[in-house]
């Protein structure tokens, strides 16, 4: 189905505009809509006090403590933390950013794989893959698992932002990711001796070697960079690229609370479960993704949720 395209919201950064795609799931609701005959409707969303996200905020990190300190279910009195999943508060503590960190803490960052596997691993953001993959050196070594699974039927990637790309096309984007992956980071020290999460970004964004690396995937890879200490934040620490998700949950808020004001006001409120830590701006960006789905499933729209029985 072809889908046009909307502008990105930039957060905090220096002049650009670019544009995005439509989402994949976004892409999949209008087909839905087109099969069932549905109308299309701009959904009207009241505004949502502040202190809806501070609570979500702080309930999620609780729920992240309990759980690491192996602490039994259920985590939360908050009926919707308490039955449904929702990423960490703070991206690094997810799932596929732990085992990126794994698997790369232990190479050294210049060597010429490093920011291919960055990459590769990111691409593919499903555990059991990730896993198996582990630190590649050889693409045939590390496409034949994602044959193998190809082959019995399972997913080779994640469906978050690589569901649309077919295998064949799946296969030259790693053969490019190997072949200019050292490339891209000369690039992007050439851009900035002492690069930051921006310069990354944009030179990942604007790179045309490596294929189907859009927006949402270039913002990903230079937050992964970010997380491995391969590039500075920045001194705006409010900077972000707001993906279609975060867009929508900005919008629950009043006018008033932009984003640096509402990062601004979050912070003042994060309890001492968060031991010092502070938002970013891509950490406002991750839950704000979030935060519109668990509001959502407040009001008894829980459509697309994993329950933990899900497992």
């Amino acid at each position: 189905m072809n889908a046009s395209f909307k502008e990105l919201t930039i957060v905090n950064p220096p002049p650009l505009f670019v544009d995005i795609e439509i989402t994949d799931s976004f892409r999949r609701s209008l087909y839905k809509r087109a099969v069932n005959k549905a109308p299309i409707v701009k959904r009207t969303v009241n505004k949502v006090p502040i202190d809806e996200l501070i609570h979500f905020i702080n309930e999620r990190q609780k729920i992240f403590i309990k759980k690491s300190k192996g602490m039994p279910f259920p985590y939360t009195e908050d009926k919707v933390l308490s039955k449904f999943r929702f990423t960490n508060v703070f991206r690094e503590d997810d799932k596929t950013s732990v085992i990126i960190t794994n698997i790369l803490s232990d190479h050294d960052p210049t060597d010429e794989f490093y920011l291919i596997n960055l990459i590769i691993h990111r691409l593919v953001s499903r555990k059991s893959i990730n896993e198996r993959l582990k630190y590649i050196t050889d693409i045939d070594e590390g496409w034949a698992i994602l044959e193998n699974r190809k082959n019995r039927g399972l997913p080779v990637s994640t469906n978050a932002f690589q569901s649309t790309i077919t295998f064949e096309a799946r296969r030259d984007q790693w053969e490019k990711v190997f072949e200019y992956g050292k490339k891209v980071w000369a690039k992007i020290i050439k851009r900035n001796p002492q690069p930051t999460l921006y310069d990354a970004y944009i030179e990942l964004k604007e790179d045309k070697d490596i294929p189907q690396i859009g927006t949402f995937t270039a913002w990903q890879i230079a937050c992964d960079m970010l997380m491995m200490g391969m590039v500075m934040y920045g001194d705006n620490k409010a900077f972000a690229i707001l993906g279609p998700g975060a867009e929508e949950g900005l919008k629950y808020f009043e006018r008033s609370y932009n984003f640096e004001l509402l990062l601004q006001k979050v912070n003042m409120h994060l309890g001492s479960h968060f031991e010092g830590r502070t938002l970013r701006g891509l950490d406002l960006e991750h839950i704000l993704c979030e935060f519109q789905k668990y509001y959502k499933a407040t009001q008894g729209d829980s459509r697309g949720l994993r329950k933990y029985e899900d497992d």
